[in-house]
């Protein structure tokens, strides 16, 4: 049996059985060899380090969107300025970079002005946090 044949018996085995129809613990075991067989496929074919880097990309991009739309509640509350600190002990890991970054955030929601963001603008900004999480 070649190597391309294991993969496509395993493939097939793995993928034929409708999960639906399977009864609790061997649809269970068809979902954990299914997740088994992703993950080897991506390590073999090198896509789990992108895979990797655009889930930690797609997270670095939301973080702004998420806290702006907190600080903007907050804001309403008078809360918010007890948020900057919270804030610098969750980025302190990065040293120096990690409060410039707290500072620059703090800085960007400190300046948005909710009237200004508009209707549309602010559908679009609930629409980005909700997706991302």
């Amino acid at each position: 049996m070649g190597k391309n044949s294991f993969y496509n018996w395993v493939s097939n085995y793995v993928w034929a059985a409708d999960n639906e129809t399977q009864s609790g613990p061997k649809a269970y075991y068809l979902r954990i060899l299914r997740m088994i067989y992703v993950v080897g496929r991506d390590l073999s074919n090198g896509q789990l380090n992108l895979r990797a880097m655009s889930l930690v990309y797609t997270t670095l991009l939301s973080i702004v969107p998420i806290l702006a739309i907190s600080f903007t509640v907050l804001k309403g509350f008078g809360v918010h300025n007890e948020v900057g600190p919270l804030l610098f002990s969750l980025f302190e890991p990065l040293g120096e970079k990690g409060a410039e970054i707290t500072l620059r955030i703090i800085e960007f929601v400190e300046r948005m002005k909710v009237g200004v963001l508009g209707s549309v603008g602010l559908v679009l900004l609930l629409y980005t946090v909700i997706s991302v999480m």
